[in-house]
Order: structure tokens, then C-alpha cells, then sequence
């Protein structure tokens, strides 16, 4: 309830005085309290469509197994001939080649011979990766179920240091006859260097390749890497928050309803006079008999903030009418009642 005009601004009446215009924070805070159930409302059913997203959504598990790289001496005499892989000024250059091999057409063959399936398929499903500065390589693989992500990851492994040591060992078959031709002519002294070379060939010929093998298997996951439950959680709640934010300064912008008491001051620039409680009832107005006395004694107080102000304006001036005006923005707001009741009182 305001009165028709402003009134003078007076020590003893400062709390009718009507209030400066709060700042923007201020402002979105209150609009923050008033809307907070629909807020969250919103992260819920951000909440929700991401719990639903994460139950019905197809799951991918991901497993890794490491291989490690050894490189040989490059001027070792008794490895001469072999492509085994060999120190060099740059030992990323060494891991990155065996990386490579990890995905090459004849290991992915390898590994469907053991597991089925086409090469093709198999290999995009995998991919190795050398772990910065170490001679490690982590080979990944991600399937729809979890032994079968273990799987594919251990298979590509065991079957890239299988293809080393086959090519390994039919290097070894080519030069064991060669070498033992050269020490047929050769005097029994000679024999010597030819003869270590070829101890160390004999037992690379049943020896895996020395210079990559497998250095941890790959288990079987807990959980599936995609979709990750915690991560779409926290983005479900996070949109619903900026949908819910965005929402309500919508509703804010296009309701022209004043909510509070502090948008009517700020307005109209006027002061309150008083607050009338809320009274619900099946019919309206609402006589002085059917009021409750919070309702009543905030109508004395109106009557007397009216009679008061009058009295003081008009003092010592010629007497005349006064018109007060009841209205409101809605219809079954209380308008009748207030006009009744103020002309009761």
C-alpha cells in the first residue's frame, strides 16, 4: 500500500522514506532467492538426463599393456646382419619406429589369426603410444567389453615382439650357414671370433628378440572410459544450472509483476505505509468481523499513517475532501477488501 505522493524526508520517519535503487549484484541475488526452486529444478533435470545418458548409453572399456625397448650397441660384432633395434643419438627416433610397428599390417594378421576377426578392425580399435622420455610404449585398446579390451591390448603386444623375433630368427637362419662356411677354411686359430659370433646367433635362433619385449599385461577395467559417470554427472548439473540462470532472467525480463517490496520502492520512489498479511478465504471482500487480527491491526495502522499525514499536511489550511485510490494488478488480489476496510476503519 503507497500513498499518493512522496513524503518529506524526516529523521523520525526514515522508515518511510523510500530506498536507494540496489546495485546489479544485489539485484540478481534477489532474483536468485525468489527463483531457486526453479534453478533447482533445472540442475535436477540436468542430473537426471545425465544419469539416463550414462545407464543407456553404449559403454566402451579401455585396457593398456606396455612394451619396453632395449637397444643394442650399434658396434657390437656379434649382432651384425641383424635388424635388431640399436642406440642412436636420438632414443625417441628408436621407440617411435617400434611404436609404429605395433599397428603395422603383419602384426594386426598376427593377432587376428589368433583372435579372429579382420586386421583392418582390429587395428583401429588399438593405438600405441611412446611414453614421454622413457624407452616405454603403451599399447591402448578400447572395446565394448572389458576382457575384450585385455585382450586385444596383450595380443597386439605379445604379437608385435613375435614379428621382431620372426624376422629376427630368419635373419639368424640365413647367416648360422654362412658363418659356419667361412670357419670350414679358416685355420682351427682363426676360428675364434667366427666361432663366438656363431654361439651368440645359436642362441638368438630360439630367443625372442632381446631388444623389445613385454614389460606389464593389460587386466581387464573396473570401469568403462567412456562414457565416464562422474563427468557427465557434473556436465548434466552444470547445464542445468546455466539453464535454469538463463531461464530465469527470462522470466525476469518478460514478467512485468513487481515480486517484492524493495522493486516497488525502487520504482515508484515511494514509501511504505504498511504490510497487510495475507488471509486466505473461500470469499471476498472480506468484512472487518472475518478479518484475523494481524490483518485488522495492520488496517488501524494504515488508518492511523493516513490520518496522521493528513492532519499534518492540511494544518492550518483550509479544510477540504481527499480521494484515495485502491488498485491493483491482478484480479481476487485483495482490492475490495482493502477499500472496505479502510473506509471501515
Amino acid at each position: 500500500m503507497t500513498q499518493s505522493r512522496p513524503i518529506p524526508d524526516k529523521a523520525a520517519d526514515s522508515w518511510l522514506a523510500s530506498r536507494p535503487r540496489r546495485g546489479e549484484l544485489s539485484q540478481y541475488l534477489g532474483m536468485l532467492r525468489s527463483h531457486w526452486l526453479m534453478i533447482v529444478s533445472f540442475i535436477a533435470v540436468g542430473l537426471v538426463a545425465a544419469f539416463a545418458y550414462v545407464t543407456v548409453a553404449h559403454k566402451t572399456y579401455k585396457s593398456e599393456a606396455d612394451l619396453i625397448v632395449t637397444p643394442v650397441a650399434p658396434d657390437d660384432p656379434n649382432l651384425i646382419g641383424l635388424s635388431l633395434v640399436r642406440e642412436t643419438a636420438d632414443p625417441t627416433a628408436d621407440v617411435l619406429t617400434v611404436s609404429q610397428l605395433v599397428t603395422s599390417p603383419s602384426v594386426a594378421s598376427l593377432v587376428a589369426q589368433h583372435l579372429g576377426g579382420k586386421p583392418n578392425a582390429l587395428v583401429s580399435q588399438v593405438s600405441a603410444t611412446p611414453v614421454t622420455e622413457s624407452e616405454i610404449i603403451a599399447v591402448q585398446a578400447t572395446a565394448s567389453t572389458p576382457h575384450r579390451a585385455a585382450q586385444l591390448a596383450n595380443a597386439f603386444a605379445t604379437q608385435t615382439v613375435q614379428e621382431r623375433s620372426n624376422v629376427m630368427h630368419a635373419q639368424v637362419a640365413t647367416l648360422i650357414p654362412t658363418l659356419k662356411a667361412s670357419m670350414s677354411g679358416l685355420p682351427t686359430g682363426d676360428r675364434s671370433s667366427l666361432a663366438s659370433e656363431l654361439a651368440v646367433l645359436e642362441t638368438l635362433r630360439s630367443s625372442p628378440d632381446p631388444t623389445v619385449r613385454v614389460s606389464s599385461q593389460a587386466v581387464p577395467p573396473s570401469s568403462p572410459a567412456s562414457p565416464d559417470r562422474k563427468l557427465s554427472l557434473a556436465a548434466g548439473g552444470f547445464v542445468g544450472l546455466i539453464a535454469g540462470l538463463l531461464m530465469m532472467l527470462a522470466v525476469n525480463a518478460l514478467d512485468p509483476k513487481l515480486r517484492d517490496e524493495d522493486q516497488l520502492r525502487e520504482i515508484f520512489d515511494l514509501p511504505l505505509l504498511v504490510r497487510v498479511p495475507k488471509q486466505r478465504s473461500g470469499r471476498t471482500p472480506l468484512t472487518a468481523r472475518e478479518l484475523t487480527p494481524p490483518v485488522s491491526e495492520a488496517f488501524r495502522t494504515l488508518r492511523s499513517a493516513f490520518t496522521v499525514r493528513v492532519a499534518e499536511r492540511k494544518r492550518g489550511q483550509r479544510r477540504h475532501g481527499h480521494a484515495i485510490l485502491i488498485t491493483g494488478d491482478a484480479a481476487a488480489d485483495g482490492k475490495s477488501t482493502v477499500a472496505l476496510n479502510l473506509a471501515t476503519s
